[in-house]
């Protein structure tokens, strides 16, 4: 029912970056109102901490 945890990625230089990730909201699916995301760069470090765990 959605697209949860779809990217919102950018072109920066040559390189492709993942900026967010699609969170669940009341007003998903709607055209009148904007997606929207959390801030990948605020858990870089448990993403990394939880890559190393397993």
């Amino acid at each position: 029912q959605g697209d949860y945890g779809g990217p919102l990625a950018c072109l920066t230089a040559d390189c492709w970056v993942l900026e967010g990730v699609i969170i669940p909201s009341r007003v998903c699916a709607r055209t009148d109102q904007p997606a929207l995301f959390v801030r990948v760069s605020l858990y870089v470090d448990w993403v990394h901490k939880v890559m190393k765990m397993g």
